[in-house]
């Protein structure tokens, strides 16, 4: 899905992008996950101020840019599985609480 992207251009044009238009709703980066350089493109894995992770692709040729995966982020997910998982009126307790641990072994 080809997207507009604003970009902060630094020592290189297009260094990493700060902003980009989805649905006709801006969203601003608040975080780089990532980066991949191809001879034909850039990708960079972001994340948004909506809380999603977003994998933008910039073709070098054109310059034009794509969106190429949306993912809720990690934390979330397990956030909101833990609180399905969890029995009503169960409060996750420290140690014994999976998701918690498996954040502290990070």
């Amino acid at each position: 899905m080809k997207i507009k992207v604003a970009t902060y251009s630094g020592f290189m044009a297009d260094e990493r992008p700060e902003r980009f238009i989805l649905d006709k709703k801006e969203l601003r980066v608040t975080d780089v996950l990532g980066r991949c350089r191809t001879p034909d493109s850039e990708s960079f894995r972001v994340r948004a101020d909506d809380g999603r992770v977003y994998t933008l692709a910039r073709r070098i040729a054109d310059d034009g840019w794509e969106l190429l995966n949306v993912r809720e982020d990690r934390a979330d997910r397990e956030d909101r599985a833990n609180r399905d998982n969890r029995a009503d009126g169960d409060e996750p307790n420290g140690r014994d609480d999976p998701l918690r641990f498996s954040r502290l072994r990070r």
